[in-house]
């Protein structure tokens, strides 16, 4: 029949969005975390930067005001994604 290839884990991103002393910060948390040993960050679609994959990030910004920012996070070098998060600030 063939050799059957398992699914990649399906990775499950939240995100938390607050102000502090007015500059956007956002509190990242994914699983399941150690799939990978770096995960790629990706905001509004350009890759941020890479992490350990730990399960948490936090991005710190220096954008103010109201907005939202979406993120994303892939096991690095993979097409292996998160599902998209919009934080709203």
């Amino acid at each position: 029949m063939g050799s059957v290839i398992p699914n990649p884990e399906e990775i499950v991103l939240n995100g938390t969005g607050y102000k502090e002393k007015g500059s956007w910060r956002t509190d990242l948390s994914w699983t399941p975390a150690g799939t990978s040993a770096k995960v790629d960050i990706y905001r509004n679609g350009n890759i941020l930067g890479s992490s350990d994959n730990t399960g948490e990030f936090k991005d710190i910004t220096i954008f103010k005001g109201g907005g939202s920012l979406n993120y994303k996070i892939c096991e690095a070098g993979t097409m292996n994604c998160s599902n998209e998060v919009t934080v709203q600030f």
